[in-house]
């Protein structure tokens, strides 16, 4: 038998060390049972959830969850918000102008023709300089009219038609993409707005409720900036705008040089006569006080002046 050999091998120092690590190991095992029951333990009431968790929240987690409001409006929200706009059916966004010249030997009728073609359209009038001539007669007419995106083609077509067309243009500009990335902002800050709120109801310190406001005022700020140039992107797509100016015949053609210059001569004469009378009107008033002075003083040194050479004679 070679039992009594290997056990006379064994001696105290190794048994030692043999305890000494077989205790190791077994600390090291209830060290790691104990972590893991802990963690069960703490995703089982993290599951069951409640309002404990958040009120004994440690202010480093209220900090993370405002520092995760600050990104949410960042890039990688607005990214997500961009690609759920895009990926549906995206109409495209126009800003259409144009502008017409025509003439005409009846402005005002061409005029109420004009109106009638916008109104027919859905379309209203937006600003008007009409000119009169001392008659009464409209001899010119800028309307400058407002008509929905999808009736703009149709309308400038009519409106070239009226009296005799001098001159027709159109520009157009496409934001499409300038369109949805306001959406896309719109959306992001409105989320951050509200988490931002959600946090100032948990906010428990003064330094939290202040930097909570301050956050939120600038969202806030930036929001209604967004909304207001969605609106304004809104209402320039959905209505296009025309510039329509209308003219009597005539007032268009090349003016002839020579009557325009025997004219400003004449109106030259004209106006230094005027000044000259207006000189004289206002030296009259001082003739009629100081003229019988002058002669008196005049006449007496004559006198004098023949008084005195008689008297030398």
């Amino acid at each position: 038998m070679r039992t009594p050999a290997v056990m006379s091998r064994i001696t105290p120092k190794r048994a030692l060390i043999a305890a000494a690590v077989l205790g190791i190991a077994v600390l090291i095992i209830m060290l790691l049972a104990g972590l893991m029951a802990q963690g069960m333990i703490g995703n089982r009431q993290g599951f069951s959830g409640g309002g404990t968790a958040d009120s004994s929240m440690p202010d480093d987690g209220f900090v993370a969850d405002e520092k995760s409001v600050r990104g949410e409006a960042g890039g990688d929200a607005l990214s997500s918000a961009r690609s759920n706009i895009d990926a549906a059916v995206v109409e495209q966004k126009v800003i259409s102008n144009g502008y017409v010249t025509s003439e005409s030997g009846e402005v005002g009728a061409v005029r109420a023709d004009a109106v009638k073609v916008v109104t027919a359209a859905g379309g209203h009038i937006q600003d008007e300089q009409t000119s009169t001539n001392t008659e009464g007669v409209i001899t010119s007419s800028n309307l400058t009219v407002r008509v929905p995106s999808a009736k703009f083609e149709d309308t400038m077509a009519k409106l070239a038609k009226l009296g005799r067309l001098i001159d027709l243009s159109k520009s157009a500009e496409d934001v499409t993409t300038e369109v949805l990335d306001v959406q896309a902002r719109v959306r992001v800050q409105t989320a951050a707005v509200q988490r931002i709120e959600k946090l100032m109801e948990r906010a428990n310190s003064i330094r939290d409720i202040v930097a909570l406001e301050s956050e939120l005022s600038n969202r806030q700020a930036e929001l209604e900036s967004l909304k207001a140039q969605a609106t304004w992107l809104g209402n320039q797509t959905a209505m296009s705008t025309i510039s329509i100016n209308l003219q009597r015949v005539g007032t268009t053609s090349t003016p002839n040089a020579f009557v325009d210059g025997l004219r400003s001569g004449w109106r030259s004469l004209a106006a230094s006569f005027s000044a000259l009378i207006t000189v004289l009107g206002a030296l009259i008033p001082w003739l009629i006080v100081v003229g019988p002075v002058l002669v008196i003083v005049w006449w007496r040194r004559r006198r004098n002046a023949r008084s005195t050479a008689t008297t030398a004679t």
